[in-house]
């Protein structure tokens, strides 16, 4: 385009050569823009055909390609969510079930005193039964039909879209610690607070070995969950970038007659604006001079 669209200098250019010539030299400039905005809107309509047929081949095919990646990064994006919620339906019940445990070691050391009376003994026992028993009901809890915990350590498997990637979450269990403290088959403790009067380390140490073994759940969950928080933050950004190849090699040949013709309006616009400016001022002008 000529200087007199750019930096705004029209209104000097306009003085120098006077309102005949700017006229002139606008309305050239907007007989071009249209010219140019015909053969883009032309270059656009026909696009299509000027590629080979191997061209459009090797495109479809590409942005295909593209196409399944967009999906399976989708896909992927919404099977971590569900993996995630997974997570953080069993770090919660671990740390219920911890509170529980706290309490329950709390009674222990209280049961370890030999000046406790039969009945502040047969109390203590009685609210760590209730309390065991509370834990067992919670660690039986599920997640859209999944249990949350399970007698043996395992692996959930989820794929990150495709082409072989994939994660692994593990998953621990305390049931080894809780059978030595609880009996499953009749619901009641196999050792007792009160017990800890003969041994006041009998109950404590094995307290300490089931908060030991939730304490490492907990880290593995949480490790898991922040992993896949920043695997969902890069299937994003994939995402991102397989919809920018698709969109290139399905509009292929189009996309930078779309920008000419865009530009070429918005030049045509401004010219007109001037031209109207222009021939206003030389209306102006005629009338002083009559």
């Amino acid at each position: 385009m000529p200087s007199i669209f750019e930096n705004n200098t029209y209104d000097l250019n306009m003085a120098k050569i006077g309102i005949s010539n700017a006229v002139y030299t606008v309305e050239s400039a907007l007989t071009r823009s249209n010219t140019s905005i015909s053969k883009n809107m032309s270059r656009i309509a026909t696009g299509s055909s000027t590629a080979v047929a191997g061209d459009h081949a090797t495109f479809k095919a590409l942005s295909n390609t593209f196409a399944l990646d967009i999906i399976a990064t989708k896909s992927a994006m919404k099977s971590s969510s569900v993996m995630k919620g997974f997570l953080s339906t069993h770090i919660s019940a671990i740390d219920n079930i911890s509170s529980l445990v706290s309490r329950l070691h709390e009674l222990a050391v209280l049961g370890a005193n030999d000046t406790n009376t039969d009945a502040e003994f047969a109390s203590i026992d009685q609210e760590a039964l209730a309390i065991a028993n509370e834990l067992v009901r919670l660690s039986a809890g599920e997640y859209k039909g999944k249990e949350l915990f399970e007698t043996l350590s395992r692996s959930e498997f989820l794929s990150l879209g495709g082409l072989g990637a994939e994660y692994e979450v593990t998953l621990g269990t305390a049931i080894v610690e809780v059978n030595t403290i609880y009996d499953f088959d009749n619901e009641t403790l196999r050792i007792k607070p009160s017990d800890g009067a003969n041994d006041t380390d009998v109950m404590t140490s094995k307290i300490e070995d089931l908060q030991e073994a939730l304490n490492q759940m907990r880290v593995n969950a949480a490790s898991d969950y922040a992993a896949l928080e920043e695997a969902q933050i890069l299937l994003t950004d994939l995402n991102v970038e397989y919809q920018k190849g698709f969109d290139i090699f399905s509009q292929i040949n189009f996309s930078a007659e779309t920008a000419a013709l865009a530009k070429n309006q918005i030049l045509q616009s401004a010219a007109n604006a001037m031209l109207i400016q222009a021939k206003n001022a030389q209306t102006g002008l005629i009338k002083l001079i009559d």
